[in-house]
């Protein structure tokens, strides 16, 4: 099981990379596409001089979102929907409704493979433990690749 949260964390960082890579050249040839709040916590986390709010939206964006939206989504909310659909259903429409709340065109386009990646886990082990590991992964990623 250890190496399974492990892949499961290394997985989350991998399936990031290429997404941000994209989203931010989409919305640097496309300026009107990129999105307010992505703008907003670019800025935060890029500021020169790190303080509390730096420290707090990182510690909320790897930790405390992922826990949210994992006990949310691939928790209560796969739970409700394995009454109504199969499993392999839950996968599927669960991992589009996770992306597609996150609002923002380009915003949900980067998240496609990652919400799959988060859905695959779940659907794999029938816990969140997994799914978790891995958002917080990809969410650190995506912070350090906002960052740098």
């Amino acid at each position: 099981m250890r190496h399974l949260y492990l892949k499961a964390m290394v997985s989350g960082m991998l399936v990031s990379i290429a997404p941000a890579i994209i989203v931010t050249a989409l919305s640097s040839w496309y300026p009107a596409t990129e999105s307010e709040n992505l703008a907003l916590i670019r800025e935060i986390l890029s500021a020169e001089n790190y303080g509390f709010m730096q420290y707090f939206m990182l510690l909320s964006i790897v930790f405390v979102s992922p826990i949210l939206e994992e006990v949310i989504f691939r928790g209560i909310l796969w739970d409700v929907m394995k009454k109504f659909f199969t499993e392999k259903n839950v996968f599927i429409l669960n991992s589009l409704l996770f992306a597609a709340v996150h609002i923002d065109f380009l915003h949900v386009l980067g998240l496609i493979p990652a919400s799959f990646l988060f859905g695959w886990f779940r659907y794999k082990t029938g816990s969140i433990k997994a799914s978790l590991l891995c958002h917080m992964g990809n969410n650190l990623v995506a912070c350090l690749l906002t960052i740098y």
